[in-house]
């Protein structure tokens, strides 16, 4: 388990197993990295995506995909990194560019311009709801605890309303750029909704 506030970790970010050094087991992470079958191992860089439960929920470039992936795991609640690519910075970099456009995942809050800037996203928080969540709450419930099962459903409540806000806010500032570059946005919008 993670203590958000003091940073202790005591398990395993990704199997749950009690942990004395480090934050996650190098098996663990070794099952976790997997890479696309004709990915160049020695790159200069790579383009990898970050999923939870199978979805897409990052993308991101890095030099060093096992050591990227041990940091997001502090700060991302992420089960698993996929490199996609390996290439020169400039190719990755475009890339990462294009699929973050192409695809919007839902813990990327920057959006690139044409002209190498970018638009940042309103403070937006990661997930924070994660299958330790859900598994002290069933614990509790087969354990007799009502009230600890209560307790821990509030909780996750709270913070699962409080990532419907800010996807609600992800979207307003996203259709407020693309009002920005296509002046029949709010119509478009109208319709799709």
């Amino acid at each position: 388990m993670r203590d958000l506030k003091s940073k202790e970790v005591t398990h395993c970010l990704l199997c749950g197993e009690s942990i004395e050094s480090s934050h996650v087991h190098d098996s663990c992470l070794e099952n976790a990295v997997t890479y696309k079958a004709e990915t160049d191992r020695d790159a200069e860089r790579f383009l990898y995506g970050l999923y939870k439960f199978g979805e897409l929920v990052y993308i991101g470039i890095a030099k060093d995909p096992r050591s990227r992936f041990k940091q997001h795991l502090l700060t991302k609640d992420v089960d698993r990194m996929h490199v996609v690519r390996g290439g020169p910075s400039r190719l990755i970099e475009l890339a990462e560019r294009k699929q973050i456009h192409k695809r919007i995942p839902v813990l990327n809050n920057q959006l690139h311009t044409e002209d190498g800037g970018f638009y940042r996203a309103t403070e937006t928080t990661t997930r924070v709801v994660s299958y330790i969540d859900v598994a002290q709450t069933i614990t509790a419930v087969s354990l007799d605890d009502l009230e600890s099962a209560k307790e821990i459903v509030g909780k996750v409540k709270t913070r699962m309303q409080a990532e419907i806000d800010a996807c609600r806010e992800r979207i307003e500032f996203l259709e407020a750029q693309l009002i920005n570059v296509v002046p029949d946005t709010p119509a478009l919008l109208e319709e799709s909704w």
